[in-house]
Formats: structure tokens, sequence, C-alpha cells
């Protein structure tokens, strides 16, 4: 219509039969572009609901399927340990330390004893883990934290710096943090930042973010 329309101006031979129905072209196209309307689309996602009764576990197959990546292999070795022994374990990538009351002892993969070492007397260990930061050993008592040399045995006391209810009970470490449990009903959990002298209190959680206040964290 532009091309039309210029060429008439150009021409000067427009008559008013075209210019009629160069209007009421025109005209059309406003009207009809007027009259689009954009439609949204409508979605509606319902969340997906997982009764209980849709998830089921097989165990008698996962116990007869000697392929089933959840079995444990056949027991290989075994340390003897008595009934009175409060024994705790960790692990890092070349030896196992194990806790036989009252001894502090240091295994390879094959459970030949590497070293060993015993604890004060009145230490009474709750839980141990392997920290990367430290490259050392965390030990946990009632009271207090003890960072253990795998290669000397040395035991020493880092300071804790937080109030607590109840005593020590469970310890495991990330890259970076520290994580105690206490041991209480609406057990409370605390992460502190490791620093390569000590531990620096970050935050804690209480129930019901933990547990509820008649359950516990074992």
């Amino acid at each position: 219509i532009q091309s039309k329309i210029a060429q008439v101006i150009h021409n000067h031979d427009a008559t008013n039969e075209q210019i009629d129905v160069f209007v009421k072209t025109i005209q059309n196209l406003e009207r009809e572009t007027t009259d689009i309307n954009i439609k949204p689309i409508n979605i509606n996602i319902h969340p997906l609901v997982l009764e209980d009764n849709y998830i089921v576990f097989n165990e008698e197959n996962q116990i007869n399927n000697n392929n089933d990546p959840l079995m444990l292999s056949p027991i290989i070795q075994t340390i003897s340990s008595s009934a009175n022994d409060v024994d705790c374990i960790a692990c890092n990538d070349t030896c196992i330390l194990l806790h036989h009351h009252p001894t502090l002892c240091l295994y390879d993969f094959n459970l030949n004893l590497i070293n060993k070492t015993r604890p004060y007397p009145d230490m009474s260990i709750a839980d141990m883990c392997w920290s990367l930061a430290l490259n050392r050993f965390v030990i946990l008592t009632d009271y207090d934290v003890f960072v253990l040399n795998d290669k000397t045995m040395s035991l020493e006391k880092w300071d804790i710096p937080t109030r607590k209810k109840g005593h020590w009970h469970s310890i495991t470490c990330s890259l970076e943090h520290l994580y105690l449990t206490a041991y209480k009903w609406g057990t409370n959990a605390y992460q502190f930042n490791i620093r390569p002298s000590s531990f620096v209190f970050n935050r804690k959680w209480t129930s019901p973010t933990t547990c509820i206040k008649d359950e516990e964290i074992v």
C-alpha cells in the first residue's frame, strides 16, 4: 500500500476512487490490528504428592541378591574386644584409630597394630573423627575436645568456646567446620569454624530443627 501511494503521489494522477480505496484499506488494517488480542497461556502445575504406599523397599530381594550394592562384603578380619570396652572408631586414607578402653590403638588397613597410647586416666571418650583440614584425628570426651597426632600419638586439648547443657555426645567434620552434638533430650547441634590451632563457635541448632523435645540424636 505504501508503495502504491508513493507511486500515485509521484505521478500526480490520483483519482478520488483510488484515494477512497487507500483510506478504506488503511482503516481495515487498523481495525484488524486493534482486534488482535494476545491471549496468555495459563499453566496449572500441581505438586507431586507421594503417598507412603507408593514407595516399597523389597527387603527380601536385597538380602538374597548377592550383587546388591547395599550388601556388605563378608568379614575378612576381626579385632577382639571385651564387653566392658567402650569402642569408638575413626579412619583416614591410611590408618584406623580404635578406642579399646583405656587405650587408643592405631592400625593399618590389614589390622596390624601400628602404635598405641593411653589417654588420661579419667578421659571418657565419646566419639572420634578425622579432620582433613587439620590432618589430625579429633577426639571428643564428655566435656572436652582433643586433637591427636597419628604420627607421634600425642594428644592436645583444644578449647571449645560455648556453653551447653549435658555432656558432649558425637562429633564429625567437614572441610571447614567441626560439628558437635550434646547428649540431651531435644539434642542441640553446634558448628565451629576450624582454625589452625583453635575452634571458633559459629552457630547452634536447637529443637525442633534438630529433633523434637522428647527425642535425641544418637
